[in-house]
């Protein structure tokens, strides 16, 4: 059996993990997230992404002080994951 050798191109990794089509579809998570969690409380939430070095990043998070204290009592951002 012939000896296979894999070389992995770690830049095409980085440029890919930070494309525009990863960063919507982690947006459409964070989005989701923050959705759902606002109609289970009634506050608001909001979702952003930015590329980092190495990946992109969402997040969802609590869009005012009402929000922090819903989340926290219902850990709805959680929940608005699935």
């Amino acid at each position: 059996m012939a000896d296979v050798r894999v070389v992995l191109n770690l830049a095409g990794f980085r440029e890919l993990r930070n494309s525009d089509g990863v960063q919507k579809l982690l947006l459409g998570y964070a989005q989701k997230a923050a959705g759902t969690a606002s109609a289970m409380t009634g506050e608001s939430f909001t979702a952003d992404v930015q590329p980092g070095a190495a990946r992109a990043h969402a997040r969802a998070s609590t869009g005012s002080d009402a929000a922090v204290r819903a989340n926290w009592q219902t850990n709805a951002l959680v929940k608005g994951l699935g």
